[in-house]
């Protein structure tokens, strides 16, 4: 009887271990890709900034709202590193000073 709770102890463990990899496996993809997009992103935003096009500004500013929505979904999840969180920071750091560079 023990061999047999103990196997499936085993089993039980290993199964759990899987998933719980498979499911941070997701979280740290859909981190990347965030952080992919968003940097994609700030490219744009800081080229259109040095054009000074208002019109393409605007649409980035809905873009921006988007993308905070976005990262509002990742922070429930606990797959953020101190390396991930540092780059979104500076991230954010650029486009907000692309788009106060407008305003001068």
């Amino acid at each position: 009887m023990r061999i047999r709770f103990a196997k499936f102890a085993t089993i039980f463990l290993a199964v759990g271990i899987f998933f719980s990899a498979v499911a941070f496996a997701e979280g740290r993809k859909d981190i990347d890709t965030f952080l992919k997009s968003y940097e994609e992103f700030v490219v744009e935003a800081e080229k259109t900034a040095a054009k000074k096009d208002l019109l393409s500004i605007m649409q980035l500013q809905t873009k921006s709202v988007e993308f905070a929505d976005k990262v509002g979904k990742l922070n429930t999840s606990g797959d953020w590193t101190a390396k991930d969180l540092q780059k979104y920071t500076e991230l954010t750091t650029r486009y907000t000073k692309a788009m106060s560079g407008v305003m001068k």
